[in-house]
């Protein structure tokens, strides 16, 4: 099945593989979906012990810094 027709759920558990750490935007961008929507599929794999929130990545400018996450496994 192309990548396109993924779930976002699995998409963000490969992007996250061999150790990369990556925020929600940066996720949303390489995915081409919306940011809630990759916040939702993220919210969900925490609750079921995928991924963690290992830290944040402060940005320049105005606005909060954005958390980063990982794989647990």
């Amino acid at each position: 099945m192309p990548e396109r027709y993924q779930p976002t759920s699995g998409r963000i558990l490969r992007a996250l593989r061999n150790g990369r750490q990556a925020t929600t935007p940066e996720l949303a961008e390489e995915f081409g979906r919306e940011l809630s929507s990759v916040r939702r599929c993220l919210y969900r794999l925490i609750a079921q012990g995928r991924i963690e929130r290992v830290g944040l990545r402060h940005t320049e400018g105005r606005g909060r810094p954005a958390y980063l996450y990982r794989r647990t496994s």
